[in-house]
């Protein structure tokens, strides 16, 4: 009597066979989903960390870092301690991007977002061509 013959006169065989199919289906899909995780990176790069990596930033990234970089903003960054990148007595998370481009000025908006709303910390102005910065108030760094 060959293999074939005995499994089908075992009623028990199909379903087992069939649940041992989908186990290895199942764990052949999470090794795939595990291996194709992103990699975390840091969250707050300075302009040093790309200029090692031979990568040319676009200028939005180059004003958002030049901003990122400044003594003040750096220590307000430093205040979003938790793991996931919040703030541990608001919850709030930072965030600063670009709001506006006039030619080689950009407007720099520094925030923390919170639940039910934004808390500004400063509006910064960055001249790419003179590689120059000021604040809102007109401080210049």
């Amino acid at each position: 009597m060959s293999i074939k013959s005995k499994i089908l006169n075992n009623k028990l065989s199909f379903p087992v066979l069939f649940l041992l199919t989908l186990i290895i289906i199942g764990g052949l899909y999470y090794v795939t989903q595990l291996s194709n995780r992103n990699t975390p990176v840091d969250k707050a790069p300075t302009i040093e960390k790309i200029e090692k990596t031979n990568l040319q930033p676009s200028r939005n990234d180059k004003a958002i870092l030049m901003v990122k970089n400044l003594p003040e903003v750096r220590e307000w960054l430093n205040l979003f301690s938790n793991p996931d990148g919040t703030s541990p007595s608001t919850g709030g998370k930072p965030i600063i991007e670009v709001d506006s481009a006039d030619g080689d000025v950009y407007t720099i908006h520094a925030y923390e977002s919170l639940t039910d709303h934004n808390a500004t910390f400063n509006w910064y102005y960055v001249d790419l061509n003179t590689e120059s910065v000021k604040d809102f108030f007109g401080k210049e760094y």
